[in-house]
């Protein structure tokens, strides 16, 4: 129970954890010191996003969903995604591991649509520049949801961009075999550079399309994989390939 606990807590508090510790990364310091402790925090940051990886069934197993293709898509080509919600209000207050916790959990499905415009990369966003041998990778996209999905405060995903055991569909960046959700911090600086209105909260509900962008940081590769990442109503975890 302990131990289903500090997962628990650990999936709430992820995003926290991302927002306080790129913090402490802006500040700088000459002194050796503060050096290492940023070098914790790093640790921490990378121990954290590894966490906000990874659903309910990869928490239980130990193990992480392979990168399979279900489809391809184009550029600007309209597609329907139909994944799960969960309903976490059965969940009783004291459970003894997950494989319990999940006998308690309901399952409805969901659509929503995506349309990807636009791939590229860019050194600096705001005031951050790229570090040698990284690079910002972006994506603007339109998304709508549908108004007959599922919504409640213990019904997750509840927003759009949610991560975690219940992630909402949304875009990836694939370097290597492994997939990466984006940075909320970088895309909101990106979108608010190019003008596109920003959408606080973006319910799975929303019936209009809406533009947003997604932003990446990370190494700089010839030419990296993005994908439309979701898991479907049998739980499985599934990837849609956009080519550009």
């Amino acid at each position: 129970m302990k131990k289903l606990r500090k997962m628990i807590f650990a999936s709430i508090v992820t995003i926290l954890l991302l927002a306080s510790i790129f913090c402490f990364g802006c500040s700088k310091s000459n002194n050796k010191e503060s050096k290492n402790v940023k070098n914790n925090k790093e640790e921490k940051l990378k121990k954290a996003i590894e966490l906000s990886q990874k659903t309910l069934s990869e928490f239980e197993t130990g193990k992480t969903a392979e990168v399979k293709f279900v489809k391809s898509v184009k550029l600007n080509q309209e597609v329907k995604v139909e994944f799960r919600f969960r309903d976490y209000s059965g969940v009783p207050k004291k459970v003894s591991s997950l494989k319990e916790l999940k006998k308690y959990l309901k399952s409805y499905k969901g659509k929503a649509y995506f349309r990807v415009k636009e791939f590229g990369r860019i050194d600096k966003i705001g005031s951050k520049q790229a570090r040698p041998g990284k690079i910002f990778y972006y994506a603007i996209y339109d998304f709508k949801g549908f108004p007959d999905n599922p919504c409640g405060k213990m019904i997750h995903p509840s927003v759009f961009r949610e991560i975690g055991w219940d992630p909402a569909p949304q875009l990836v960046i694939i370097i290597k075999g492994k997939s990466r959700y984006s940075s909320y911090f970088y895309s909101t600086i990106f979108e608010k550079e190019r003008g596109i209105k920003r959408v606080s909260g973006l319910s799975l509900n929303q019936p209009n399309w809406v533009t947003l962008a997604a932003v990446w940081y990370k190494k700089e590769v010839k030419k990296p994989i993005f994908a439309i990442k979701y898991v479907d109503p049998k739980g499985k975890i599934k990837y849609i390939k956009v080519k550009y």
